[in-house]
């Protein structure tokens, strides 16, 4: 983003990214837990936001870790053991809409892991190993961009964490699922549920903000 502030501590609409982000989930029915993973710099501001948060809804902040999936670790180890439906969102996510929740967490309800996606829409190259030849051209008919949430059951990410050290590869929760056998299940997003790492994203966040404020 081209800031020394990190992306989900800038301000876009007189709020930081990542207090859009948080009150975008407080509407989900049956919600119990929030637990937000930052850096230890944060921790302190990121605790005094406990007070706009629900009373019913139990607040957590944890230092994360130095990779995305130790820190996703560190939040895992931090949920409370009664809750069994885990949702993991990026922190820049802060346009993800009550309706696509619902619908992940429902899914994930009926098949234990769901992941938002949306359709790739342009033309994608795999190419060598060394970045210079293209070498396939994949049929994006069935290609689809991960988005966050993703949902799974409480056991079911355990077993990934616990093995994950043992897998290659991974960008997401779901590829360390996905290597434990396990089905992971689509359900379509919304193309607004971008993810904001350029500038112009944060200036296309602007818009949106102003768009719902009118």
């Amino acid at each position: 983003m081209g800031t020394e502030t990190p992306k989900p501590f800038l301000t876009v609409g007189k709020r930081m990214v990542l207090e859009h982000t948080v009150r975008a989930f407080l509407p989900i029915p049956g919600l119990k837990q929030i637990v937000v993973v930052t850096k230890g710099g944060w921790l302190d501001l990121v605790r005094t936001w406990r007070d706009w948060v629900p009373e019913e809804v139990e607040w957590t902040v944890v230092a994360g870790g130095r990779e995305r999936a130790d820190s996703v670790e560190q939040g895992l180890a931090a949920v409370h053991k009664k809750l069994n439906l885990i949702a993991i969102h990026d922190a820049v996510r802060p346009f993800i809409s009550q309706e696509s929740v619902s619908a992940c967490l429902d899914r994930a309800a009926e098949t234990g892991a769901a992941i938002l996606a949306i359709p790739v829409r342009d033309t994608i190259k795999r190419v060598d190993v060394d970045r210079k030849v293209i070498v396939e051209t994949p049929d994006r008919a069935y290609l689809w961009q991960a988005q966050t949430p993703q949902i799974f059951e409480r056991r079911i990410l355990e077993e990934a964490y616990r093995v994950r050290d043992r897998m290659s590869g991974g960008t997401d929760d779901a590829s360390l699922v996905e290597a434990l056998g396990q089905e992971v299940s689509i359900v379509e997003g919304e193309a607004r549920n971008f993810k904001l790492t350029w500038p112009v994203e944060r200036l296309l966040a602007e818009r949106l903000l102003e768009e719902r404020l009118k």
